[in-house]
């Protein structure tokens, strides 16, 4: 028996990030808000706007 992570706990989402491209293809290449680039490009439908809190 193995205990599994409750996933229920873990954050839905991660970010924010900054766009840095876009392909043609609907992939966004994105990278921290500090800089670092993020290695992967990212799928649009995987991508959320962020709305900063009030």
């Amino acid at each position: 028996y193995k205990k599994r992570r409750q996933r229920k706990f873990l954050p839905k989402w991660m970010g924010p990030y900054k766009i840095v491209a876009v392909h043609e293809n609907g992939t966004y290449r994105l990278e921290e808000l500090d800089g670092t680039p993020i290695t992967k490009w990212v799928n649009h439908d995987k991508l959320k706007i962020f709305q900063a809190p009030e």
